[in-house]
């Protein structure tokens, strides 16, 4: 997925929240349209591991998380 840039960030931080809002319903009406016209074509590539870091098992995840001793 495309991240944004700083010019992007900057817009969209900029938006009131009625504008914030109703960006979010449109983008949820649009995400459920898409939904179900897709849905087998997204569950597929979902669960394509060559698609799908977390399937994969020769990826590796930069995440360490601490020990118990180390939280103790």
């Amino acid at each position: 997925m495309k991240q944004l840039n700083a010019a992007e960030t900057d817009w969209i931080e900029s938006w009131t929240i009625e504008e914030a809002l109703a960006i979010y319903e449109f983008c949820t009406l649009m995400q459920d349209h898409l939904w179900r016209l897709h849905e087998v074509d997204i569950t597929e590539r979902f669960f394509d591991t060559e698609r799908n870091p977390f399937e994969d098992p020769s990826f590796e995840s930069n995440l360490e998380l601490p020990s118990v001793d180390k939280l103790l």
